[in-house]
């Protein structure tokens, strides 16, 4: 596949995958949909290998980020996670994140998916916070427009060192480990 190809067709608004991070699909039948998306589009896939493959590729936790979670937290600063998900995803990694963060704001769970302005307002309003007060760290650049346009600093995730970088600079507490 081309590489933009099937992020284009996992983009579109009212597509099998927007539904199915919105919780509005049993997983037989988003496998079936998307499958027929893509193969409109001339593309033959799995999506039951699609989705394992995704989750296995964020499966792992940074060790990194969990230490600067809690030093933030540490400090009094509200955290939050706002995620695109779908309901089968991995319940026991759900949970422990769910203790890592103050706020966890699911897209399968609420029925809004990143970037619709209302999951960041749900989760400004979860954390009794406003927006202008928020530093929200995305690695997908459309999140990140529709979270400065609420008036969010925003951080595009590259990798883990620049990215905590960027956010101790704002927050003005060290998050990087420090060097020996």
């Amino acid at each position: 596949l081309p590489p933009t190809s099937l992020t284009k067709i996992m983009g579109r608004k009212d597509g099998a995958f927007s539904k199915y991070e919105r919780g509005l699909y049993k997983d037989a039948d988003f496998f079936k949909d998307f499958e027929k998306e893509c193969s409109v589009e001339g593309y033959q896939i799995s999506a039951q290998e699609l989705i394992k493959a995704i989750e296995e590729a964020t499966g792992e936790i940074n060790v990194s980020m969990l230490n600067a979670i809690e030093t933030i937290r540490s400090r009094g600063i509200k955290t939050a996670a706002v995620t695109n998900n779908w309901k089968g995803m991995d319940r026991e990694k759900g949970k422990f994140l769910m203790s890592v963060f103050d706020v966890v704001v699911e897209s399968s769970v609420i029925g809004i998916h990143k970037p619709h302005p209302e999951i960041y307002k749900i989760c400004c309003q979860k954390l009794h916070v406003e927006p202008s007060n928020c530093i929200f760290l995305d690695d997908i650049g459309r999140n990140l427009k529709t979270a400065r346009g609420l008036g969010m600093k925003t951080i595009l995730v590259k990798n883990v060192p620049s990215t905590l970088e960027e956010l101790q600079t704002l927050l003005g507490i060290p998050l990087l480990p420090s060097k020996l």
